[in-house]
């Protein structure tokens, strides 16, 4: 398990590392600002293609990411740009 900020999946482009061989993301006080980019996020939900990964310094690499998250917070994520019913259906 890891303990991390939701949002920072589609903003920092190294999170995606910290996933590796984890089963659980815990985010336990989930902001509500709408988020900028959904495509990560669609990406690792759906969990059937490999995504790319890359820690600081190192070379990126494939994997597929199993990670499940579970968010808290006042209220449901919602995205600036995309308005298709798809990122709704995915929560």
């Amino acid at each position: 398990m890891i303990e991390a900020k939701f949002q920072r999946v589609g903003s920092d482009r190294f999170f995606s590392f910290n996933l590796v061989d984890k089963l659980l993301c815990l985010d336990d006080d989930m902001e509500l600002s709408a988020l900028k980019s959904t495509a990560d996020i669609k990406k690792l939900v759906t969990a059937e293609i490999p995504v790319d990964v890359e820690a600081k310094g190192k070379q990126s690499f494939q994997t597929k990411l199993h990670a499940r998250f579970i968010a808290f917070g006042n209220g449901s994520p919602r995205a600036l740009y995309d308005k298709s019913d798809g990122f709704a259906r995915r929560f």
